[in-house]
């Protein structure tokens, strides 16, 4: 670890808006839930994936830090045009974030909705999909 790559990384953390770049040294263990997460997501993507795999990224969060989370992994994707793989059983990130919808069922596609089509699907209907 060279001062050029610590400085790479303190700009990086810098970017999370987290207040973490003075804090590099410390454990992991005592940062927060939501703070371990925006870290594992910055390193997961500084050598720039092709794509990149958010299983349950959220799971064990509290709503807020969820909501930063998914905001933070939302900067990134875009930012480094990243394709990305978001498995999640939380209903509005689902219709929030991506562009294309897929649900599954006995490890089928069954129903599989662009862009536009997601774009025009109501909670409702989301949750007409589990009764």
């Amino acid at each position: 670890i060279d001062k050029k790559f610590v400085d790479e990384v303190k700009e990086k953390v810098h970017g999370l808006q987290l207040g973490l770049e003075d804090k590099l040294l410390q454990p992991m263990g005592i940062l927060s839930g939501g703070q371990r997460q925006a870290l594992t997501l910055l390193m997961a993507t500084m050598q720039k994936p092709h794509v990149l795999l958010l299983d349950e990224p959220v799971a064990a969060l509290d709503p807020r830090s969820a909501a930063m989370v998914m905001e933070i992994a939302h900067k990134i994707i875009t930012e480094q045009q990243i394709t990305a793989i978001l498995v999640t059983h939380h209903l509005k990130d689902a219709c929030t974030y991506g562009n294309r919808l897929l649900r599954f069922e006995n490890g089928n596609i069954i129903d599989d909705l662009n862009a536009e089509k997601k774009r025009s699907i109501t909670m409702h209907h989301l949750f007409e999909w589990f009764n």
